[in-house]
């Protein structure tokens, strides 16, 4: 089997208010649906809908020791504070559990489509990502960005880190995008790169498996913390080696997978692959440098038929393959791919998040009427990666092109 799904029950995927609705139910008095989960890592963070911002679920809440599916009940608000301010572990009964649909020609079971949480391209208007805080980041000489930081006698500050993921976190907030936060754990440096540990599919949230052996305990970190949010899980990459800086949802229907041979290989490409086939996906599979490490330090999409590319370096049956979808491509100067300008994070809406690193991109991406936000990251760019690197989208308004 070359993907895991994780089952729970056979009940219904439901969408699950976030704590802004909890607030409402104090001026009400009305039961709202609470989240119960045993916290097991310190505070969870879930920002509330809406206008964005971070906010912490109370551990006191959180108690059902399900799978991916959220255990709730109702409550009112004064339960809620009661619990909150006894810090006790709440034991609510089970209310609602999550419905998996079969899929026939696989024999296998997904969380249904359509649920809150769902992402099927890289430019639908952002509206919740996952985060994780860069507490333990540090240089590891893994890849050329990193390895040639580390010859100039680079390092990693924890203050500067932590001021500029704020930041980062802040100018997302400010965007209308909800932000959930990982904890941050020792011995894992490159946690905070939540790309490339887990893929947001239609389906459910999917586990991948980083061909940076340091790397491979963050997935469970992170489908751990995703799951606390009530993020439902589709399954988990088991062969071969994948991660999602090297997956591109070109749109809805198309997903392109970069591989290097180092850090995604074909046999992980084909494991990642046959769960978006099996739903009739085009997957299309293009050879990258691996000095590059990843296909999203190279091609990023702006928008639905825009993207950043590095057309010297990309393969050109790969560049041709994309103009006949309609996808137009911005060149992008090797230099500035080393610069980690053209990882770059679409918001929708014409919007994107940029590094800053590469001038020329982001004003060339402003003369076509883009609204480039600039957040300094070279703290996280010397380690080789950027603000897609480091950003995990969990929910997307559906792509134009329809749902699959």
């Amino acid at each position: 089997m070359l993907i895991t799904p994780i089952v729970t029950s056979p009940a219904r995927v439901r969408r699950f208010p976030p704590l802004s609705a909890l607030i409402v139910g104090l001026r009400s008095s009305r039961p709202q649906i609470i989240r119960q989960r045993e916290q097991r890592d310190g505070d969870t963070f879930h920002a509330s809908q809406g206008s964005g911002g971070i906010h912490p679920l109370p551990p006191s809440i959180l108690n059902h020791q399900g799978s991916a599916g959220t255990v709730c009940r109702a409550a009112t608000f004064s339960e809620f504070a009661a619990a909150s301010r006894s810090r006790s572990v709440s034991r609510y009964p089970l209310a609602s559990r999550m419905r998996h649909a079969t899929l026939p020609s696989a024999g296998r079971l997904f969380p249904a489509p359509g649920g809150y949480y769902y992402v099927d391209s890289e430019w639908g208007t952002l509206k919740e990502v996952l985060l994780a805080s860069p507490e333990h980041l540090s240089l590891v000489p893994c890849n050329a960005v990193s390895i040639e930081a580390v010859r100039r006698g680079l390092a990693s500050c924890s203050t500067r880190s932590a001021e500029q993921h704020r930041a980062m976190a802040a100018a997302l907030t400010k965007a209308g995008v909800d932000v959930h936060l990982a904890p941050a754990m020792p011995g894992m440096p490159d946690l905070a790169f939540t790309r490339d540990t887990s893929l947001m599919t239609p389906w459910g949230l999917v586990g991948l498996r980083p061909g940076a052996l340091h790397r491979r305990s963050e997935v469970d970190v992170v489908l751990r913390a995703a799951a606390r949010s009530g993020v439902p899980t589709a399954g988990r990459v088991e062969s071969g080696q994948v991660e999602g800086g090297d997956i591109c949802l070109l749109r809805p229907g198309v997903v392109v997978i970069g591989v290097s041979g180092v850090r995604t290989d074909a046999a992980g490409a084909e494991a990642l692959g046959a769960m978006f086939k099996i739903r009739g996906w085009t997957v299309i599979t293009t050879e990258i440098d691996a000095r590059l490490l990843h296909l999203d330090t190279h091609f990023c999409m702006l928008d639905q038929n825009l993207a950043l590319g590095c057309t010297e370096r990309l393969d050109p049956a790969f560049l041709a393959e994309v103009a006949g979808l309609g996808v137009k491509v911005i060149p992008v100067h090797l230099d500035e791919v080393s610069a980690l300008g053209c990882n770059v994070l679409a918001l929708g809406q014409r919007r994107i998040i940029s590094p800053g690193t590469a001038p020329r991109i982001d004003e060339a991406v402003r003369r076509l009427g883009f609204e480039v936000i600039t957040v300094a990251l070279d703290e996280f760019t010397r380690c080789g990666g950027g603000v897609h690197c480091l950003t995990m989208p969990l929910r997307r308004e559906a792509g134009s092109f329809g749902r699959t």
